[in-house]
């Protein structure tokens, strides 16, 4: 099969598969296909196709099927990860790692989730928010000591700080002394302390309105 026949069948499969996965979709022309089908055919195509490029994708979109349709998403998750090692830069990693880290919390390995939701927490990752947004699934002390257990550096242990002090309900000195006690060249302390003086600049903004009227 060559190249662009391969494609034109992705690109088939995308159509095919959103019905599932977005809201409010709808087609007059497309009949509703069985998601078990669909999620079988995708992983199906992985084994079939030539392009590396085209076999991370239909990982994804294998994975987000069974994601949203609560089946064997972390089975699907492990038997393909090897397709995660290639040193080539995808966005499509960085969809897979969110879509592996919600499908551990939503089967209740809640702080390992919120772990590797971390691992998209930088300035590269496109859709880094989800660290923050998931980062709320952290409610209690032996939760937080769990995550801590999981950080295998620094890096990953003052970073964890630095996602908490991004709370609007954080003490942001309080993390930025924990994270100087780990790593004081940290570039999360940086980060951290950047936060904390655009708040205090905000304060101040308001009272200088307030002086001024």
């Amino acid at each position: 099969m060559d190249f662009n026949k391969e494609t034109l069948e992705y690109i088939n499969f995308v159509q095919n598969q959103e019905q599932h996965v977005i809201k409010h979709y709808y087609s007059e022309k497309q009949e509703k296909t069985n998601k078990e089908i669909l999620i079988k055919n995708a992983l199906q195509k992985i084994d079939k196709v030539k392009s590396s490029w085209l076999k991370l994708r239909y990982f994804y979109l294998g994975l987000r099927l069974a994601h949203y349709s609560k089946l064997n998403s972390l089975e699907i998750y492990d038997k393909y990860k090897y397709l995660l090692e290639t040193k080539d830069d995808s966005i499509v990693k960085n969809w897979i790692q969110a879509i592996y880290a919600g499908a551990l919390i939503k089967n209740e390995n809640v702080v390992l989730g919120v772990y590797e939701f971390s691992k998209l927490f930088d300035k590269n990752k496109i859709n880094w928010y989800l660290s923050y947004y998931n980062f709320n699934y952290i409610k209690t002390d032996k939760q937080w000591r769990k995550l801590l257990s999981f950080a295998k550096n620094s890096d990953e242990k003052t970073k964890f700080y630095a996602i908490r002090a991004l709370n609007k309900n954080s003490n942001k000195i309080e993390e930025l002394k924990n994270i100087y006690k780990i790593d004081k060249n940290s570039k999360w302390f940086d980060f951290v302390l950047y936060k904390a003086l655009l708040n205090s600049q905000h304060y101040f903004d308001t009272d200088n309105n307030h002086l001024r009227n």
